[in-house]
């Protein structure tokens, strides 16, 4: 009896056929995974599921590959009858998984339409995007000097959509606070501020505020001051969640909501503060 998918997940299961994600399935990467999941005895249960359905037998073929990718069908329809969130997060900890395997990329198109309508959350979407060599995020391409330009806005943006996914917030605070602490010292050495010297971050902010405030001025352009206050409210905000909650500081452990609100205002205050780099 040949192993089905349920009729909702049939793209996704296609996608990851197109991959040949056998390989990694049958890899101890994989195995460890799923140890550390508690999800070894699982999936052995659906290893033996697929074995026992398959009706044939053939010498030269490949059974191991064939039955990982039948027992992956059964994981995945247990997950999305069970418990979407858990079918999403395992899905996106595959794809990542698969990805270090095989030390490449993905296309992301498929996939992401794929489960946007299961009505994936967004913050797994973010993170398979981030498994796409060819997706940029919503940030201008500056080139700036070595200390952080739109290139490495992107990786930490990246970096903070799986730590997100993998539920290690204080993690994404972390790269919150470094990113746009890289992001406020680039854009003082760009603007030649040189006669700031400060690490703190609600400081290097007031500082880039009053710098984007005086070229308006200079500009003569009308602007709401609150649109500004963000550029100092939010990174006091990230600096005092990261003080908190970061693994480099305390112990205690951040929440869902707080560390992709983080996630969202980097990503918006980087796309704001590179806009500016380069006007006088």
């Amino acid at each position: 009896m040949k192993t089905e998918p349920i009729p909702r997940i049939i793209p996704v299961v296609n996608y990851l056929k197109n991959l040949s994600i056998e390989d990694y399935l049958c890899s101890d990467k994989f195995i460890r995974y799923c140890i550390k999941n508690n999800l070894e005895e699982l999936w052995q249960s659906a290893i033996e599921e697929a074995g026992r359905r398959r009706s044939y037998f053939s010498s030269g073929l490949n059974h191991s590959h064939l039955d990982a990718n039948d027992a992956l069908i059964i994981f995945l329809n247990h997950f999305y009858r069970t418990n979407t969130v858990v079918f999403f997060s395992f899905l996106v900890d595959l794809l990542i998984g698969y990805c270090e395997f095989n030390k490449c990329s993905i296309e992301s198109f498929d996939i992401i339409e794929s489960i946007e309508l299961l009505n994936a959350p967004a913050n797994f979407i973010y993170a398979i995007k981030a498994l796409d060599k060819n997706h940029k995020q919503a940030v201008p391409n500056v080139v700036l000097d070595d200390v952080l330009d739109s290139k490495k806005l992107e990786e930490y943006l990246n970096k903070m959509d799986i730590s997100i996914v993998e539920k290690n917030y204080n993690q994404t605070l972390t790269f919150c606070y470094s990113c746009l602490e890289g992001l406020f010292k680039t854009y003082i050495q760009k603007n030649n501020l040189t006669e700031v010297e400060t690490d703190k971050l609600n400081s290097l902010s007031k500082i880039v505020k009053e710098n984007i405030k005086q070229k308006l001025e200079k500009r003569k352009e009308k602007h709401p001051e609150q649109i500004l206050n963000l550029l100092t409210t939010i990174p006091s905000a990230i600096s005092e969640a990261r003080n908190h909650y970061s693994v480099s500081h305390f112990d205690k452990d951040a929440s869902e909501w707080l560390a992709v609100f983080s996630r969202d205002s980097v990503n918006s205050i980087g796309r704001l503060v590179l806009k500016f780099v380069d006007i006088n």
